[in-house]
């Protein structure tokens, strides 16, 4: 939910006010359910993937990634699950990712060929797209970049995932946001209305990991 005071007087003078904020609540929800999707606790919120894909690849060394690392998360992952998975990383992971093979030797990265192709056209894959892949892959598996994740280079952080999110990874939303006028402020002393009133946004969705066995998440040591 998200809830905007106001006063009176912008109420009276600011003829768009509502239809404005439109953008700041939307901006507000995409924030909270990327957040909630990777680390929701699945307690009156949804049950984020990073909570619930319990089957954890711990990296070799302290504090560091290298890329036996993702070598070893990718290979940990079952076989029944590898052909239809995808990674999600933080933009800080990634980059860090990206910095480990500067030679192109080992070919960790590839052009998403279908997301570089539609890109040029205006396509489904072009760059303004919002469903957070990137136009990589990494050993073969699509890349999304998940900003909910951890981004930080610390003993004991889940810092990547890998794993069969469709269909082991299930969001249930229920369509539509509703947007209702909460009423008055009341002075707590007088119980006279203040003179500010408070617009409130509501929406409901759930997500949980169906099977934690078909994600791996890397873990620093």
């Amino acid at each position: 939910r998200v809830n905007i005071p106001y006063s009176l007087e912008v109420g009276m003078d600011w003829n768009s006010f509502a239809s404005d904020m439109a953008s700041e609540i939307q901006n507000s929800k995409d924030v909270l359910e990327a957040s909630k999707f990777a680390v929701g606790t699945g307690t009156d919120e949804p049950f984020g993937v990073v909570t619930g894909a319990t089957t954890v690849f711990t990296a070799a060394g302290t504090n560091a990634l290298v890329t036996a690392d993702l070598y070893g998360v990718h290979d940990a992952l079952p076989p029944l699950y590898r052909s239809r998975a995808v990674w999600t990383l933080n933009n800080a992971v990634l980059s860090k990712v990206r910095q480990l093979d500067t030679a192109g030797g080992s070919a960790m990265f590839t052009p998403n060929l279908q997301l570089r192709s539609a890109a040029n056209v205006g396509g489904p894959g072009a760059p303004d797209m919002t469903d957070s892949r990137t136009n990589v892959d990494l050993f073969g598996k699509a890349v999304h970049e998940a900003s909910g994740q951890s981004g930080t280079f610390t003993t004991g952080q889940l810092i990547g995932v890998i794993g069969a999110f469709d269909p082991y990874y299930t969001i249930v939303d229920r369509v539509g946001l509703s947007i209702v006028d909460a009423g008055y402020a009341q002075d707590a002393t007088t119980g006279f209305p203040t003179g500010q009133k408070f617009m409130l946004a509501y929406w409901r969705v759930g997500a949980k990991v169906v099977a934690a066995n078909a994600f791996r998440t890397l873990k620093l040591a």
